[in-house]
């Protein structure tokens, strides 16, 4: 069943493959995505996501905000990929790029939903924190990997009929 929070999951992970373009190096590898967070691959580079918090905010009986907050891993690599260091330089410049691609796209439209998200409220979706990750075991490998966690704020407006 979608709703307005599994529609906002699947326009984030449409944003999220659509970065390949922008990553240095390599740029013609596929950039996996997924709408749930515990997730492993032997490919790099991915992303996970998944709900972290909800906050609910009204100014009338009939109109709310949901504002959920959803953690986004971007895992970059092996610790130990090529050259000592040149993973973490990658992830480095990734950064930028990402916050950037992410606050062009605050509605969250992307090449394959070209039109807003129609319940997104007016202030839009934004990355509020960005934390890097030295050091991840990855379970699913065995292998340690580097990345960084994107958190982003998504504030849907929903409209409720009072049953009193």
């Amino acid at each position: 069943m979608t709703n307005s929070l599994t529609d906002a999951l699947s326009r984030l992970v449409n944003i999220q493959k659509e970065l390949t373009a922008i990553l240095e190096p390599p740029g013609n590898v596929p950039l996996d995505a997924v709408p749930f967070g515990f997730y492993t691959q032997e490919s790099f580079p991915y992303w996970t996501n998944r709900v972290l918090s909800y906050r609910e905010s009204s100014d009338s009986q009939e109109f709310f905000v949901y504002n959920y907050r959803i953690q986004m891993r971007f895992i970059r690599g092996f610790v130990t990929e090529g050259e000592l260091g040149g993973i973490e330089t990658r992830l480095y410049t990734d950064i930028p790029n990402i916050s950037t691609y992410f606050a062009a796209r605050i509605r969250l439209q992307n090449n394959t939903d070209t039109t807003p998200l129609f319940d997104i409220a007016p202030k839009g979706a934004y990355i509020t924190d960005m934390f890097a990750l030295p050091s991840l075991l990855s379970d699913g490998i065995g292998q340690s990997v580097i990345g960084a966690e994107f958190l982003i704020e998504i504030p849907l407006e929903v409209q409720t009929e009072q049953a009193f």
